[in-house]
């Protein structure tokens, strides 16, 4: 429920016995109001509404006679309702006043109720000059809560410095403001949180779970827009050369001396425009400062993306491929040197049996047919195609290229690796209601390839071949970074580490396509990354909500237990069997790459 008048406005999430109060200044007026707008339910009232008092330098000072009124009616309905209610008031200096304090203005809640916000707001004192938090109890002597102070009615003063804006100028500091936002936005839930376990009868899992559930039309619309220019062009194809089959010849005919001549398909959207439009996008209106978080993240990503595909196939492309992806840090090197220098491969016996284009393509269709029963939004295609160098996924269709000779013991793995990661993870992602969880996150390509290679451990399909391939691809990126050709990758892999021409070939062209692609270092860092998720004892399913980066686990957890995302609608096929079960288990305990090979392999 909200409820607006020129006075203020009330918000309230949900029945809670809880209630933020801020008066709002009339210098920063936007700033102040934003710092309590994404609790689940507070009263914003504005200077000198209805009294004569200046209550920003008497913080004791009455509240206005509308305000009183509404915040009177919300308490007694809540006493009411729950036997309690607590009431925290963000009162915001206008000049300095040493630090922050927090003040119990009627009789002290549970000690824990206090010691979880001043917790909570202790990060205050990185964010500014603020040389102490204090926390003072003093019983004022205005009754602001009806009924009277003996019945169950608490309320929690916090004194905050300006941290925000110039006191002298009233110039505001928006980082600052944003940064102070989500600490106190996390210090509240605290705070209320335990509230709710020793005041009242409400039990809730967790502090995040006292967050909103219902977002705003800023917050859908921002969504929608985003996702709307985040799928209206496909980055990978844009960037994936088209002749692939041609350039290995020309390559070949070269006697492997010069770099081929790489294609690409035209771009069908004016990045300039889609840029243009993605800072349009009115993020700074979102209230939930979880969201708000992700939306900024998402509108660089895509800024990110649109500038490469500006700078296609010339030096300047690299730039952004390694602000997007990162650089390959020395542990991932080793790591990967590591592999390539113990991990040998199988001797070669005899021919595999292979399926072409056709055949895979109708066995993927199979796959996909049992998702398509489970969830009928899922809508995904496959199709044959002369313009992709690798089987893929481009908006939850699976692309592959006609020239596909799968072996018979890599089918399982890579139909893991596609469907049962990166198709299974779109379709979650278009069943929430955060739409970005489908067209993928800033960042979330690490969190997805990590996700794909252990799809393939899982089903023992991780050969030494496989795992050596993706060590060399890191390898490929560290070497493109320090400025050598593709000819000098293709040297080394071929003369010191022993890879097919072929193959060397392969992993150079995804490496330097475009101009320098950086991403291919991703799926050994994710990987790397996951097994370390996974040993700490965290679980794998919620990493299938839809498509979000490592750094986003946090944030993610917080809006499943807030009810704003839904647990994933599809599980993966490969996470169904015993035999992915037990080596999760196994897995568990893997400290190095080469022990996630089939122990017949290892």
């Amino acid at each position: 429920m909200r409820v607006s008048a020129d006075w203020g406005r009330l918000h309230l999430d949900r029945p809670l016995p809880c209630l933020g109060v801020c008066q709002v200044s009339q210098r920063v007026t936007s700033s102040d109001r934003t710092l309590i707008e994404g609790w689940p339910a507070y009263l914003v009232y504005s200077q000198l509404e209805g009294t004569t008092e200046d209550v920003s330098s008497s913080p004791d000072a009455a509240l206005g006679t509308r305000a009183l009124a509404v915040l009177q009616h919300v308490a007694r309905e809540r006493i009411r309702r729950f036997g309690a209610f607590l009431v925290v008031e963000l009162n915001l200096l206008e000049h300095p006043a040493g630090g922050a304090t927090i003040r119990v203005r009627s009789r002290a809640p549970h000690p824990d109720v206090l010691g979880a916000l001043a917790s909570g707001l202790e990060p205050i004192t990185r964010l500014g000059d603020v040389p102490a938090l204090h926390v003072r109890q003093r019983v004022d002597p205005a009754a602001l809560l009806s009924p009277p102070a003996s019945t169950p009615g608490y309320w929690l003063t916090i004194d905050l410095d300006p941290l925000h804006f110039d006191p002298e100028t009233g110039r505001a500091y928006p980082m600052v403001g944003r940064a102070l936002e989500i600490v106190l936005d996390e210090a509240i839930r605290e705070c209320w949180f335990q509230f709710l376990r020793h005041h009242t009868s409400v039990r809730v899992r967790s502090a995040a779970a006292v967050g909103r559930r219902h977002l705003l039309a800023p917050e859908w619309s921002t969504d929608r827009a985003l996702t709307r220019i985040n799928e209206s062009y496909d980055f990978l194809l844009n960037i994936t050369p088209t002749n692939s089959v041609a350039a290995w010849h020309e390559f070949e005919a070269s006697g492997f001396e010069r770099a081929p001549r790489l294609r690409y398909r035209p771009v069908d959207v004016d990045p300039e425009e889609l840029r243009r439009a993605l800072f349009q996008i009115p993020i700074h209106h979102a209230e939930d400062p979880t969201l708000a978080q992700l939306f900024r993240a998402e509108q660089e990503g895509i800024d990110q993306k649109l500038r490469m595909l500006e700078q296609r196939d010339t030096p300047r492309f690299i730039f952004d491929s390694l602000h997007l992806y990162g650089m390959v840090e020395d542990e991932l090197l080793q790591h990967a040197l590591n592999v390539l220098q113990t991990v040998e491969c199988a001797p070669a016996g005899s021919p595999e049996p292979t399926l072409d284009a056709d055949e895979f393509a109708r066995v993927a269709e199979a796959r996909l047919q049992l998702y398509k029963e489970e969830l009928p939004a899922v809508t995904s295609r496959v199709e044959v195609r002369d313009d992709v160098a690798s089987v893929m996924v481009a908006q939850g269709n699976l692309l592959v290229p006609e020239s596909t000779r799968c072996p018979l013991s890599r089918v399982e793995g890579l139909l893991a690796h596609e469907l049962g990661t990166h198709v299974v993870t779109y379709f979650n992602g278009r069943a929430q209601r955060l739409k970005l969880f489908a067209s993928g996150l800033s960042g979330a390509d690490e969190l997805q390839e990590g996700l794909a290679v252990l799809a393939e451990a899982l089903l023992g399909a991780l050969t030494p071949a496989r795992l050596r391939l993706l060590a060399g691809r890191v390898l490929a990126v560290h070497r493109l970074t320090q400025g050598a050709t593709f000819v000098d990758v293709f040297r080394e892999l071929t003369q010191q580490y022993g890879f097919k021409k072929r193959k060397a070939f392969g992993i150079a062209l995804r490496v330097f396509r475009g101009g320098g692609f950086t991403k291919d270092a991703i799926y050994l860092r994710g990987l790397q990354t996951l097994l370390d998720y996974l040993a700490r004892g965290e679980p794998l399913e919620m990493l299938f909500v839809g498509k979000f980066a490592f750094n986003h686990i946090p944030l993610v957890r917080q809006l499943l237990e807030r009810e704003i995302l839904q647990p994933p609608a599809l599980t993966p096929h490969h996470l169904r069997l015993q035999e992915a079960q037990d080596r999760l288990r196994d897995l568990k305990q893997v400290q190095e790459l080469h022990g996630l090979l089939p122990r017949r392999a290892a």
